[in-house]
């Protein structure tokens, strides 16, 4: 009983969903569209500062658990974006890990389509220079490897408390290697999908012009041995990044205050 206490302490670490202490900003309008990669209709939220014309963009994930409304209602991140000047977009991305596999294409729906239907119809950023893609927890790994496996989609990407060893057989999130979400994702152990979706051996063999990578953990998160470990690698090679660590643990109070983080970095560099 002691291990399933701990699994399910640790997936709702992971979720991202839950009540936050910040005071909450009001959720924009859900926006639909047909997405081709999934083959149905999905939603998203979008916020657009005042005035926008050719806004840089962030595309921003959730957690485990979590849905489009989550970052809206549980932070800040509208109103300090707004001031930026940076458009904020909130795909609903299910418990998929951003990663084709079994249960769809999920990848191919958020850099492909998603980005396609946002430019269509909204007056946002439509280069690689502009567009930013960045989450938590199981978004931080998504934010992380689209970066890694996309990088002439995204000028930035950023992890805040990412899940960045999700794809391995033992990780936080499945420290026991039986949670079924992760074997439907990435096949068994040793299975072809989890080498190709492993962030550690992409960043390893990533070579060209490649996203800047932003990185931060709290000093109270259990990821936080998983991100020292991958900032290490992006350090050995040169990928230019950065890497901070924060008080807090895994939670919307420390996300909330990290993503005015993100968004400065991302006012920095996206044009």
């Amino acid at each position: 009983m002691r291990h399933v206490a701990r699994l399910v302490a640790l997936i709702v670490l992971a979720c991202g969903s839950f009540a936050a202490c910040a005071a909450p900003s009001t959720p924009p309008g859900v926006q639909t569209f047909h997405s081709a990669a999934l083959g149905r209709t999905m939603q998203y939220r979008v916020s657009l500062p005042a005035g926008a014309s050719n806004a840089p963009v962030v595309y921003l994930l959730h957690g485990f658990g979590g849905d489009d409304g989550d970052w809206f209602t549980n932070s800040t991140v509208a109103s300090a974006a707004t001031q930026l000047g940076i458009a904020v977009v909130t795909p609903d991305g299910d418990n998929s890990w951003y990663v084709n596999s079994s249960l769809g294409r999920w990848e191919d729906y958020i850099a492909e389509d998603l980005v396609a239907e946002v430019e269509s119809r909204f007056p946002v950023a439509r280069t690689r220079e502009g567009r930013a893609i960045a989450g938590l927890s199981m978004g931080g790994y998504g934010a992380v490897r689209i970066g890694l496996r996309r990088p002439a989609r995204f000028a930035v990407a950023a992890s805040m408390s990412g899940a960045l060893d999700s794809s391995r057989p033992i990780s936080v999130f499945n420290p026991r290697g039986n949670v079924s979400n992760i074997t439907q994702v990435f096949g068994p152990p040793g299975s072809p999908i989890r080498e190709a979706n492993d962030v550690y051996l992409l960043a390893g063999a990533a070579a060209g012009d490649l996203p800047y990578f932003y990185l931060d953990c709290g000093t109270d998160d259990p990821w936080l041995g998983v991100n020292r470990d991958f900032a290490a690698i992006l350090e050995a090679r040169n990928i230019p990044h950065e890497f901070h660590e924060a008080s807090g643990g895994h939670n919307f109070t420390y996300w909330d205050r990290q993503v005015l983080q993100v968004l400065n970095v991302l006012a920095e560099r996206l044009r």
